[in-house]
């Protein structure tokens, strides 16, 4: 969640303001725009995260690969100390 808070804080604003023009144009319920992570238990022995994150769509490639460089790094220098 950090590697992604970090990588999106440019953008939240920005997000948060757009859905909700959304949201009040068509009567919705605002939902949340922060970064958030769902766990599944996909088989024994392996978790699967997915990662949602307030992106622009020209940017959601290279900030993906940001995201995932950041993490594994993390989890490296974890792995290390």
């Amino acid at each position: 969640m950090e590697a992604a808070r970090e990588v999106c804080a440019p953008f939240i604003d920005r997000a948060r303001e757009h859905i909700g023009r959304l949201t009040t144009r068509e009567g919705l319920e605002t939902p949340s725009v922060d970064s958030r992570v769902t766990r599944t238990i996909a088989e024994p022995g392996r978790v699967d995260m997915i990662v949602r994150v307030p992106l622009p769509a020209r940017e959601k490639g290279r900030r993906e690969q940001e995201i995932l460089r950041r993490y594994l790094a993390n989890r490296r220098a974890g792995a290390t100390s």
